[in-house]
């Protein structure tokens, strides 16, 4: 009897959990699914990282598909920063003045520019 009782609750959860994301997509044109396009890309880099003559590192390939779409902007502000060059960039930008403050008044308006 104990059984019985969680087994209804099981198989109603997992009906949900397998056709949950089948329910969502209903309606959305195949351009817009991101389950399938992202599930497109997977397989691409797939095929080319065991079928390409050379080995291919797929964090690499990764890389150049990021480029890739960034390239496709044509927006020259537009760029992705690994790991090490962000923290380059942060290190750069952050932190403190340590040199003098120095400021120029104008007598006229008591403004300092």
């Amino acid at each position: 009897m104990r059984f019985g009782r969680f087994l209804a609750p099981a198989a109603v959860l997992l009906v949900a959990v397998t056709t949950g994301g089948w329910f969502l997509q209903q309606g959305v044109s195949q351009e817009r699914n991101v389950y399938l396009q992202v599930r497109l890309f997977e397989e691409v880099v797939s095929h080319v990282a065991d079928r390409f003559v050379e080995p291919v590192d797929r964090e690499a390939l990764y890389g150049s598909a990021i480029s890739g779409v960034l390239e496709g902007l044509e927006d020259p502000n537009s760029s992705f920063l690994d790991v090490s060059e962000w923290e380059s960039l942060r290190i750069r930008t952050e932190g403190e003045y340590g040199g003098w403050d120095w400021r120029s008044w104008d007598e006229g308006t008591g403004s300092p520019w």
